[in-house]
């Protein structure tokens, strides 16, 4: 039985959501790492993030349902499309890792002032056209 990686997360959180979509669809996945990077946040750049890993066999047929989650529009809590309010496009990178604004600022500064990891980011919805963050 080989296994193939089908995606790296940052948490293990979101590998669980994505293991339980592929189970519920007969598709026997893994978690791997899920503790070392649950203990401490920082080893997911060390140790390569959170592999789910699913065997050869199955590989064609979660492509297609990772394919399907991917192409799925985002909505609100109303269920109507989101759109970028700079060109109207619906189409976004998620969980996109922000930094902009004040408090991005001073985490940045304070962290290389003493010399700490902990930048405050924030996950938004990217747009892929216009590079136009929108809050989630």
């Amino acid at each position: 039985m080989e296994l193939v990686t089908l995606k790296v997360f940052d948490s293990p959180i979101e590998a669980h959501i994505l293991r339980s979509k592929l189970e519920s669809e007969n598709i026997e996945s893994f978690v791997f790492d899920e503790h070392s990077v649950g203990i401490n946040m920082l080893y997911a750049q060390a140790i390569g993030g959170v592999k789910l890993k699913i065997r050869q066999t199955d590989s064609e047929k979660a492509w297609s349902i990772l394919e399907e989650i991917n192409n799925t529009k985002y909505t609100d809590d109303n269920e109507n499309i989101i759109v970028c309010p700079s060109c109207g496009g619906n189409d976004f990178f998620t969980n996109y890792k922000s930094s902009k604004g004040t408090k991005g600022l001073l985490s940045t500064l304070a962290s290389f002032l003493f010399w700490v990891y902990p930048i405050y980011q924030k996950n938004v919805l990217k747009c892929k056209n216009c590079d136009t963050e929108i809050d989630m």
